[in-house]
Order: structure tokens, then C-alpha cells, then sequence
């Protein structure tokens, strides 16, 4: 009979278990210096720690760890080894931008409350978009584009309109901007990508991904959806 591990669920169990890693991490800090990169071990030291869940919504299940919580984390791991703090901030941002998003979307991207960014980024940017268009061709009616448009025809005179609809893309754009943040650092971007720019050209794809919905098929879509990353990849 085999028992699945513990894994700390509370912000309290989660700061408890950092601590406890804090001398191995010293002891470790020269062998991560010369790797240049988290050992397997240690990233699995992590996520058996709690620490890439931390940030994660108590509506899935996870401890929702408040701001001054995680920079408590991260202090702890830090004084263990900074890269390991530095890696750990970058592992459990997930929790915070699957928050700002919908419900269906972010599950595509996040599974499971324990996954870190780690990994080619823009495979995750292709699942979100497709989860996108999926969510919005599940839905019997289509009514994604009279939505946008609705709430469009409102601007600029309505004040709160405005105020959310600016909100919601603006979180659709920082969730992209940071997707596009990780496939740069990865060397996965095409030399001379503007990580801003091309976040705001991927919130205007999403809003026409919502018009087309209306007459267009998934392979439709999931073909605009691979054009215009393919323009994206260094690979290009």
C-alpha cells in the first residue's frame, strides 16, 4: 500500500516547511550556483513544500497565501539561497494570475495547484488561447462577441463600463505579458519581440476570436490561433 505524501495546504504549514529547508538549501547553494539552474531535486523540495501552490485561489482548494504571507516565503527561502527565492516568486506567481482569470481558462493552464512555470512557455500560450476559444464555442448561445460589442457601445460614456472592461483586459494583458516574459528569457521569442506591444496584439486576437466564434469552427480558430504564434517563435 503506497501513501501519497503530505503537501502543506496552509500558509502556516507551508512557511513551517520552508524553514525547515532553509540549512539544505544552504548546503546546496554552491552546487546551484554552478548549475546555473534549480537541481530536479530541489524544484521537487518545493513543490512538496507547498511553496508553488501558495498563491493559489481558495476556490480551487489552495491556501491563497495574502501578499505579506509570500514575501514572508520568500524571505525564508531566500536566506536559504537567493536563487531559490528568486525561482520560487517566479513558480508560484501562477496562483496569482489564475485569479484574474476565468474559471475554465485558467484550469487549462494550471491542472493541478502544484505546477510550476517551469518549461517551454508558448505551448501554455497556445493551450490558453484554445481554451479561450473552446470556452467560448461551448457556450450554446456564442453570445462572446455581443458581449464585447455591447459593452463597447457603451464606452466612452459610461464610466464604470470603462472601468471594467479596462480591468478585464488589462488582466488578460499582464497574464500575457508574463507568458511572454518566460518564452523571452527562454530564448523561445523571435529576436526584437516586444514583450508589451505584442501582449496588447494577442488581447486584440482574443476579442477577434470572440467575433469570429460566431460563424467560425475550432479548427478555424485554433488555425488563426497557431498563425499568429508561429509569427511569434524564434523559429519563425
Amino acid at each position: 500500500m503506497t501513501t501519497t505524501p503530505y503537501v502543506p495546504d496552509t500558509a502556516e504549514a507551508i512557511l513551517d516547511r520552508a524553514r525547515e529547508l532553509v540549512p539544505f538549501l544552504r548546503e546546496n547553494s554552491a552546487r546551484i550556483e554552478d548549475g546555473r539552474r534549480l537541481p530536479e531535486d530541489i524544484v521537487e523540495l518545493l513543490r512538496g513544500a507547498g511553496v508553488f501552490r501558495a498563491a493559489m485561489p481558495k476556490t480551487w482548494g489552495g491556501p491563497e497565501l495574502t501578499s505579506m504571507q509570500q514575501a514572508e516565503l520568500l524571505e525564508i527561502l531566500s536566506a536559504g539561497d537567493v536563487s531559490v527565492g528568486w525561482c520560487a516568486m517566479i513558480g508560484m506567481d501562477s496562483g496569482i494570475y489564475s485569479g484574474y482569470l476565468d474559471d475554465e481558462v485558467a484550469r487549462g493552464m494550471w491542472p493541478t495547484l502544484a505546477e510550476s512555470d517551469t518549461g517551454p512557455a508558448l505551448p501554455v500560450l497556445r493551450a490558453f488561447l484554445l481554451s479561450y476559444v473552446d470556452s467560448a464555442l461551448a457556450d450554446p448561445l456564442r453570445g462572446g462577441c455581443m458581449v464585447t460589442h455591447g459593452v463597447l457601445e457603451r464606452l466612452p460614456g459610461d464610466e464604470k463600463a470603462a472601468q471594467r472592461l479596462g480591468g478585464a483586459l488589462g488582466s488578460l494583458e499582464e497574464a500575457f505579458a508574463y507568458l511572454l516574459l518566460r518564452a523571452r528569457a527562454a530564448g523561445e521569442l523571435a529576436p526584437g519581440t516586444d514583450v508589451r506591444s505584442t501582449a496588447r496584439f494577442l488581447v486584440t486576437l482574443t476579442q477577434g476570436l470572440r467575433v469570429m466564434e460566431r460563424t467560425a469552427g475550432r479548427d478555424y480558430l485554433a488555425q488563426v490561433v497557431d498563425q499568429a504564434l508561429q509569427g511569434l517563435s524564434c523559429t519563425a
